[in-house]
């Protein structure tokens, strides 16, 4: 298991209970072995379309996609974001979309089937640990995330990875852009 993943949870721990010495943090790995083998082929064509996997909560970052949505429409309405999941938040249908809850076991497919390039885990909090951000990773997707907790640690060391500079919806979407770019064209 990645020790950065290990150091960022304990980090988070020391830092909320400071007078812990560290000596006496032992910090246990989730299990993952429901993650399915099969790799999805994502489409690589010209139009950016953006994948959030699960159930997105408040604080799984409903209200920034709804926002980015916003923005979407905005300034560039060719750009589609697809939940695959369910969204607690109402958002412009002329760019987003939901597939609703499935099984671990059908994501490839779905992903496959959503046309789905570049994934944003939009999580809004700074997480110990996320089966999304590690599922995508062992299908080998890219994935962008917000500079937060241990999936940021994760995604640094990822080649497929992307840090987002701010939580601001024009600039997570133009970098975004710039990295379906740098992947597909």
């Amino acid at each position: 298991f990645p020790s950065h993943d290990i150091d960022a949870s304990k980090k988070l721990l020391l830092k909320a209970y400071s007078g812990i010495h560290d000596s006496r943090v032992s910090v246990v790995p989730h299990r993952v072995e429901h993650l399915p083998s099969y790799k999805p082929k994502l489409l690589h064509r010209a139009e950016l379309c953006i994948g959030v996997v699960g159930q997105v909560s408040f604080h799984k970052g409903a209200l920034f996609i709804q926002r980015l949505a916003a923005e979407i429409a905005k300034i560039n309405p060719s750009v589609r974001i697809v939940i695959i999941g369910t969204i607690e938040a109402h958002c412009d249908k002329s760019v987003v979309s939901q597939t609703g809850s499935y099984e671990h076991s059908n994501l490839p497919q779905l992903i496959e089937r959503s046309g789905v390039n570049v994934f944003l885990f939009p999580s809004i909090w700074p997480e110990t640990f996320s089966y999304v951000v590690h599922e995508l990773i062992q299908m080998n997707l890219p994935v962008a995330a917000f500079r937060l907790g241990a999936p940021s640690d994760r995604l640094s060391s990822y080649t497929k990875g992307l840090l987002l500079d701010s939580m601001e919806p024009r600039q997570v979407l133009d970098q975004l852009i710039s990295f379906h770019k740098e992947l597909y064209l």
